[in-house]
């Protein structure tokens, strides 16, 4: 009896197991880090983004090779227990589109024949194919947002989409860039009121089906289109063809904590003491300087956080001993 419950067990973990990662046989980009200090959303590419996962978006869309125009971008992420933050730079391959009906495109559906980028995830990682659970988060290359929840939905725009995500975009010679930070709390709120499958909890190990995309529209040729997955897997509302990240548990961009140490009382500068100067012919020399002792600067970044952890736990078994010396002498004399 046991073992048949036992096989049963096995079998029903299996099944849990194909069913939540039905479309695995995509890839794993790789873990996002979760940084411990939040960046400033400003369009500029700051230092912490160096700590982030990576994401090249440089793949020619199967339908629109680029000629050879060049172009494309890259992606960075992070996360922390509020927000995902994404960094995009694009650089153009050509003069991008400024149509008559450039304001009026941007705020209605029509807004994908803009040169935009993309982002596009699914929550539950579960690659249905009619597009359910995505969220589209589009940019264009005059900052104008809008958001979808799920495929076939009616978009938000502009200021509607404040409550979901705070972005940035800045204008470059050679394309533009364009910082998000989504609101995950709102985003999954959102989800459930409208019964949209949100997957697991936002939290470490979380698996996103992720999907980037670079639309750009030159003057004059053709469209050219730059994804982060393989040709043959494009495709921005198939989440079955998207590739993955996981949330990872990598703690990164720790703020550096100062150790200040007061100078040692007592020492004399060399003139007080009545010692000789053996620079005489060389000029006035600077005043020497009472020695101090060393400013350390311990960093809680993953290297450094290792000894500093070594150094509390050393401390901490040096107290147990002294407890348990204290209590045999105190057991000795009764």
């Amino acid at each position: 009896m046991k073992k048949i419950i036992a096989i049963l067990r096995v079998a029903i973990m299996l099944s849990v197991s194909f069913t939540a990662l039905a479309h695995m046989d995509n890839a794993n980009i790789g873990d996002v880090p979760k940084t411990a200090v939040a960046p400033v959303i400003d369009g500029v590419r700051d230092a912490l983004y160096d700590n982030a996962l990576h994401i090249p978006i440089r793949t020619p869309h199967n339908a629109s090779p680029d000629g050879g125009l060049g172009g494309g971008g890259d992606g960075w992420v992070m996360w922390d227990d509020q927000y995902m933050y994404f960094f995009i730079q694009v650089d153009s391959a050509g003069p991008l589109f400024n149509p008559d009906d450039y304001a009026t495109r941007q705020s209605t559906d029509n807004a994908w024949t803009l040169s935009s980028t993309e982002i596009l995830l699914d929550f539950s990682n579960e690659g249905e194919f009619d597009g359910e659970g995505i969220l589209q988060v589009r940019v264009n290359d005059q900052g104008f947002i809008n958001i979808t929840f799920e495929r076939f939905r009616d978009a938000i725009h502009d200021a509607d989409c404040a409550q979901f995500v705070q972005y940035a975009h800045t204008k470059r010679a050679n394309g533009y860039t364009v910082e998000t930070r989504l609101d995950m709390t709102a985003i999954k709120n959102n989800y459930v009121a409208q019964d949209i499958e949100f997957g697991p909890a936002f939290e470490a190990g979380k698996l996103i089906g992720t999907y980037l995309y670079i639309h750009d529209v030159p003057d004059e040729g053709a469209d050219v289109h730059f994804i982060s997955v393989p040709t043959d897997q494009s495709g921005n509302w198939k989440p079955y063809l998207f590739d993955y990240m996981v949330l990872g548990t990598n703690i990164v961009n720790a703020p550096v904590i100062e150790i200040i140490v007061d100078e040692v009382p007592g020492v004399e500068e060399a003139g007080e003491s009545g010692g000789e100067n053996v620079n005489d012919t060389a000029g006035e020399q600077p005043a020497t300087q009472a020695p101090t002792t060393a400013r350390p600067t311990i960093s809680t970044n993953t290297g450094d956080s290792a000894v500093l952890v070594f150094v509390m736990l050393a401390i901490a078994l040096a107290a147990v001993v002294v407890f348990v010396k204290v209590k045999k002498t105190k057991k000795g004399t009764i």
